[in-house]
């Protein structure tokens, strides 16, 4: 059976505990931090390379 999803392009997530989830998806899954400047507020992006 074939899939339906192709592939996820992002996903968001709001979180109490940004240092620890941050730490948890670095760890675990091997992703890396992004931060960066947005309307005042800094943003954490977390992503993952994956071959396509």
């Amino acid at each position: 059976m074939k899939s339906i999803i192709d592939r996820i392009d992002h996903i968001v997530l709001t979180v109490t505990d940004i240092e620890r989830t941050t730490q948890w998806y670095e760890k675990a899954l091997g992703f890396e931090r992004e931060s960066f400047l947005l309307d005042q507020k800094v943003s954490h992006v977390i992503h993952c390379a994956l071959d396509n």
